[in-house]
C-alpha cells in the first residue's frame, strides 16, 4: 500500500471498525482452490490488486481454471502507466504473476487506466456524501475527500475509483466500449518492467479468445449508479 495514495488506513485516514467475522484458516491458494473445486456452477473472479495468488493458485492447482467463467482485472494500461511511464502498479507490482495469469487460457477482462481513470466521482459529488446523515454515505465521502489531496486527481475536480470500475462492468457491462487483443506482460528488469503490452493497432481485428480489453466507460452514467448504490446502502443499514 501506498501511504501518498491510500492513506494510512488504506481507505483514505478514516478509521473502519474492527471486523466481527474471524479470519479463514486457510491461506489464499487453498482457500481459492477450495471454493472453486466445491462449486456446482462456474465463478468469475475479481482480483483489484497483484495478481500473485491467482498465478500461485494455476501452477499448483492447474485443474481449477476448469471451474473460472473468467477473471475481471483491475489492472494493466495500453496507453501508458502510473507507478511508471509504461506500467499500471498492480501488474507492477508482480509481472511474473500477470504474465501466467493473461497466458492461462482463461477468459480475461482486463479494466486498466485506459478506462478507470474516466470512472469515479467529481468533488461536488463528494461534498454531498461528506454532508449527508447516512452513515455509509458520509462513510464514503470521507474516505473519497482524501484522494482530491493527490496529484492524480483530474484538474483537483475528478477522483477516479479504480476498482469499483471492475464491479460496475459485471453489473453494467452495457457502459463500456473494448477491444479484443492479445496482451502480454513486460517481466524484464529494464525501463518497461510491469508494461502490459497490447496489440492495439486498429487494422488488425482479434477474436473472442483474446483478452477482453476495457477502453472506454460512459462516465456520466458510472457516475449515477454508483451514487444510487451508495445512497441505497444507505437505506438498507438504518
Amino acid at each position: 500500500m501506498v501511504e501518498s495514495v491510500h492513506g494510512k488506513t488504506g481507505m483514505g485516514n478514516y478509521e473502519l471498525p474492527e471486523p466481527s467475522s474471524k479470519i479463514v484458516s486457510e491461506n489464499a491458494v487453498e482457500f481459492l482452490k477450495n471454493i472453486l473445486l466445491s462449486s456446482n456452477e462456474r465463478i468469475t473472479l475479481v482480483p483489484i490488486g497483484p495478481l500473485t495468488n491467482i498465478a500461485l493458485l494455476f501452477k499448483i492447482y492447474p485443474e481449477v481454471k476448469e471451474k473460472i467463467d473468467e477473471i475481471v482485472i483491475m489492472g494493466g494500461a495500453i496507453s501508458g502507466g502510473n507507478v511508471t511511464p509504461t506500467a499500471e502498479f498492480n501488474i507492477w507490482a508482480d509481472p511474473e504473476a500477470a504474465k501466467i495469469v493473461f497466458a492461462s487460457g482463461v477468459r480475461i477482462v482486463m479494466n486498466g487506466l485506459d478506462v478507470t481513470h474516466s470512472a469515479g466521482l467529481y468533488r461536488d459529488d463528494v461534498n454531498e456524501l461528506l454532508k449527508s446523515k447516512g452513515k455509509v454515505s458520509n462513510m464514503c465521502g470521507e474516505i473519497l475527500s482524501f484522494y482530491f489531496n493527490g496529484d492524480h486527481v483530474k484538474n483537483g475536480t475528478f477522483t477516479p475509483i479504480h476498482d469499483a470500475c471492475a464491479i460496475m462492468y459485471l453489473l453494467h457491462p452495457e457502459l463500456y466500449s473494448y477491444r479484443y487483443m492479445p496482451v502480454d506482460v513486460d517481466c524484464s528488469f529494464s525501463l518497461n518492467r510491469g508494461m502490459t503490452v497490447g496489440d492495439n493497432r486498429e487494422w488488425i481485428k482479434y477474436n473472442e479468445s483474446n483478452t477482453k480489453v476495457l477502453m472506454d466507460i460512459d462516465t456520466v452514467k458510472f457516475r449515477e449508479l454508483l451514487l444510487e448504490a451508495i445512497y441505497k446502502l444507505d437505506e438498507e443499514s438504518a
